[in-house]
């Protein structure tokens, strides 16, 4: 039987090995070019953070319940020497940058948002 993460509506582990970090989270070099258009680092972090997480899972989800080695992994792979707390994420996954980059990671990656038409 498939494990819960690994079905249609994957979700995320709370344990990430190695590999797995190297795998899916880690920003090719297009990826980096594609977040040099924020000047604060919050909004780098939350902008590549999004887009690794919605290519592994394939839906956007707040990034402050995304695991600390994923986090640690992405601050590390795109340069930030300080940490990015709690707080930030919550903040950010409240704010209008976070709306408005999920709407650039959409174009970006081609795709159209599922929009439900009544009869």
């Amino acid at each position: 039987m498939s494990s819960l993460h690994e079905t249609a509506y994957p979700r995320l582990r709370s344990t990430v090995t190695e590999k797995e970090l190297q795998q899916y989270y880690t920003p090719t070099p297009e990826e980096l070019t594609l977040i040099t258009s924020e000047k604060k680092p919050i909004l780098r972090f939350g902008l590549i953070l999004n887009l690794k997480l919605l290519q592994r899972l394939g839906y956007f989800v707040p990034l402050a319940s995304a695991p600390p080695s994923i986090m640690a992994h992405v601050r590390d792979a795109i340069g930030l020497q300080r940490p990015i707390t709690l707080k930030q994420l919550k903040d950010y996954d409240r704010s209008g940058s976070r709306s408005r980059q999920q709407q650039q990671l959409r174009e970006y990656l081609g795709i159209k948002p599922f929009v439900l038409r009544r009869p």
